[in-house]
């Protein structure tokens, strides 16, 4: 029991009943201690639904300047036909590049194939 908080004659006067006041106590400190977690969820789930606002906000802002901004700029200036024509001539470059290396009669592709196949169907 509290006995800082009482004056030495009503310590005296309750003696044989601490029991009874430390189980009271123990109690309203339980109590306190479930208001005070009831309390910390509110403000979690408070704390929770700001955040989730602050970041849809900025989500929907974005959304915002790409419909705004960006995609008629995609749509007055496409760049599609452009990019398509330069990378058909790099695969064609590559193509060049690579197939006379390929397909030559002692290149390393044709020789790694055969081992490859001879080790498989011999």
């Amino acid at each position: 029991m509290a006995k800082k908080n009482l004056p030495d004659d009503v310590v005296k006067g309750l003696k044989g009943f601490e029991d009874v006041f430390d189980d009271y106590l123990k109690d309203e400190e339980k109590k306190s201690f479930d208001r005070w977690e009831k309390e910390k969820e509110k403000k979690g789930d408070q704390y929770e639904l700001a955040n989730f606002l602050e970041i849809e906000e900025e989500r929907i802002a974005a959304v915002e300047k790409f419909l705004t901004k960006k995609v008629s700029q995609q749509v007055n200036f496409s760049q599609v036909e452009k990019l398509i024509h330069l990378q058909t001539e790099r695969k064609i470059q590559l193509y060049l590049k690579i197939l006379p290396e390929l397909m030559g009669t002692n290149s390393k592709f044709k020789a790694n194939l055969s081992a490859l196949f001879n080790s498989h169907f011999t």
